[in-house]
């Protein structure tokens, strides 16, 4: 008798179910709807916390690059919020197992003022307006009041 796989979860989604057998990835849509892959196929996966409370999962799928005509698919299930906790544990193991990094989210950007001596800026001096109005937005975005 064949030893059963440790690496067996399941995860309910609101319109799904996530199921990991071993080496097959296994999504089953409650319509009927079903895509199965190797593991292997997993380049990235996330379980963000919605503004709801629950989960958002996005799963990055590519084919080996040996395969002709392969193609990237990008799949997203939610979790209600009773499964948060389970869909963020699924989603940690799975990426420890695969070697996934961790990404960063991307960093907000910071406004700035492109040197008048740049010679890419290829535009005249702003007037007085609004660089008064420019100043204000930046004042405000720092959280500065004047008063």
């Amino acid at each position: 008798m064949p030893a059963t796989d440790h690496r067996t979860a399941t995860l309910r989604c609101s319109d799904a179910f996530l199921c990991r057998q071993g080496d097959k990835l296994t999504i089953s849509w409650h319509d009927s709807g079903v895509l199965s892959v190797p593991v292997s196929w997993c380049r990235d996966i996330r379980a963000d916390r919605t503004d709801e409370g629950g989960v958002q999962i996005v799963l990055r799928l590519l084919p080996p690059r040996g395969n002709t005509g392969s193609s990237l698919m990008v799949v997203r299930l939610h979790a209600e919020p009773a499964e948060a906790l389970p869909a963020r544990e699924f989603a940690e193991i799975l990426r420890r197992e695969l070697g996934l990094t961790r990404e960063l989210p991307p960093e907000e950007p910071r406004l700035w003022r492109v040197p008048h001596t740049d010679p890419g800026w290829i535009v005249s001096r702003p007037g007085e307006a609004t660089e008064a109005f420019y100043d204000d937005v930046l004042r405000r975005s720092a959280g500065i009041r004047e008063g």
